[in-house]
């Protein structure tokens, strides 16, 4: 299910870096964002990998570990 603009402006405002941002600056924003729904277990982003992104959980969890360390679950 693809999220539609307006909410994805409310997804950035509960972001507290964004939350002051006006209504437009955000929707600018989210007209640039890419959606990708993941599976349970599918690696999003791999130790070691640079990226310059940036990544909101809209729904679900996810866990961040190396090897079998648990270092949190964000939601």
């Amino acid at each position: 299910m693809m999220l539609m603009l307006i909410e994805k402006v409310i997804c950035l405002k509960a972001v507290d870096f964004l939350a002051e941002s006006s209504e437009e600056v955000l929707a600018e924003i989210a007209s640039l964002l890419e959606e990708k729904i993941s599976k349970a277990g599918e690696i999003i982003v791999a130790k070691g990998e640079t990226d310059s992104a940036m990544f909101l959980i809209v729904d679900g969890q996810v866990r961040l570990h190396d090897g079998t360390r648990i270092i949190a679950t964000l939601g």
